[in-house]
């Protein structure tokens, strides 16, 4: 298998151009799984802001508090 280089034409350099000129750079989104415990949260939040530093979209997953369900139960919480 030979790998043949053709010569682009002077439109197709100029559109391709104005498509990279204007189009934004890809970035990841990340998904973040956590245990709502200090040792995971703070150093996935910290992984987690850093991400978005370099431009990723980032999301923490987690259970929302149980409080207020365990509350709502007549337990003591």
């Amino acid at each position: 298998s030979e790998i043949v280089s053709m010569p682009l034409s002077k439109t197709v350099l100029t559109c391709m151009h104005r498509v990279i000129k204007y189009q934004k750079p890809y970035m990841t989104y990340f998904g973040i799984i956590c245990p709502a415990l200090t040792g995971h949260l703070n150093p996935m939040t910290r992984l987690g802001h850093e991400l978005q530093r370099r431009g990723h979209r980032v999301t923490l997953f987690g259970i929302l508090d149980p409080r207020s369900s365990t509350l709502a139960a007549g337990l003591k919480f």
